[in-house]
C-alpha cells in the first residue's frame, strides 16, 4: 500500500475512489487513527506502485478531473491542489529568504562595484 492523501472527510475520498476505479486505478479508503480535535482520519492509498503516478497526475495536474466530482468536494480538491503553491509562496516571502536575497544583492552589488573600480 502506497499513502495518497488523507482527510477527516469520508465522503470526499469515497468520490475520489470511485473516479479512480472508473479509470481502472485501485485504491483502498481505510480508517486510520483520529485528529487532535477526535474527528476519525481517513486514508486513500493506492494498491500498486506503477498508478501512483497516474493518480498524483489526475489529482494534482489534471484539469478535467475535477469536473466529474461534485461541488463541495470540487473546492476541496483545488484546495488541495492550491496547497503547494501556498507553501512554496510562503517560504520565498519568509523574512529569512528575504534578508537571504537582499544580503546576496547587496553582494553582487559590491562585487560589480569593485570589478568596476578595480579595472
Amino acid at each position: 500500500m502506497f499513502y495518497l492523501l488523507d482527510s477527516p472527510d469520508r465522503d470526499f475520498l469515497d468520490q475520489l475512489h470511485a473516479l479512480f476505479l472508473a479509470r481502472g486505478l485501485q485504491t483502498l479508503v481505510t480508517e486510520q487513527g483520529s485528529l487532535d480535535d477526535g474527528r476519525p482520519r481517513y486514508v486513500m492509498q493506492g494498491v500498486e506502485a506503477l498508478d501512483m503516478a497516474a493518480m498524483r497526475t489526475l489529482l494534482y495536474r489534471d484539469p478535467v478531473f475535477p469536473i466529474f466530482l461534485p461541488p463541495p468536494h470540487r473546492a476541496q480538491l483545488l484546495a488541495l491542489r492550491e496547497e503547494p503553491v501556498q507553501t512554496l509562496h510562503a517560504a520565498l516571502v519568509s523574512p529569512l529568504a528575504l534578508k537571504v536575497s537582499a544580503f546576496a544583492f547587496a553582494m553582487l552589488l559590491l562585487g560589480l562595484l569593485a570589478e568596476r573600480w578595480l579595472i
